[in-house]
């Protein structure tokens, strides 16, 4: 898959789980940040949500029972703990969400289809994929 298939697919994805990932994030009257899981490019598997004033915030993603976000355990590229999202929103400054790899075998891909042990995005959505889920930082 080229760079921009790799972009048109997470454009789907994230069109089809939409209405479901704007449910997630009602009923908060402060800014949140939502991590979710999307199988099958429209149906979510785990969410974990954090308030602006969780500030900084971590999330680790895996099998593992205590994972914030929990995949399933059917998928044989996630490792029990795989990967650590951080969310950090000093007062006054620019919003920045950032992906590390936990020393896995395989790490994780970024949007345009790379595989990548780190990755921050400084101002804006972060898209990840773990072995079968599209992971969406938003």
């Amino acid at each position: 898959m080229n760079e921009q298939q790799s972009r048109e697919r997470w454009r789907s994805v994230f069109e089809r789980a939409h209405g479901e990932l704007w449910r997630l994030v009602c009923g908060f009257e402060a800014a949140v940040l939502l991590v979710a899981a999307v199988r099958d490019e429209r149906t979510i598997v785990a969410h974990c949500r954090a308030a602006r004033e969780m500030s900084p915030f971590h999330a680790t993603v895996g099998t593992h029972e205590r994972c914030e976000l929990r995949l399933p355990e059917d998928d044989s590229g996630v490792d029990v703990r795989h990967v650590v999202i951080r969310y950090d929103a000093p007062p006054y400054q620019p919003t920045a969400i950032a992906a590390f790899d936990l020393d896995t075998a395989t790490g994780f891909e970024i949007e345009n289809g790379e595989s990548r042990r780190a990755v921050t995005a400084e101002s804006g959505p972060l898209f990840i994929r773990v072995g079968s889920a599209d992971i969406m930082a938003l």
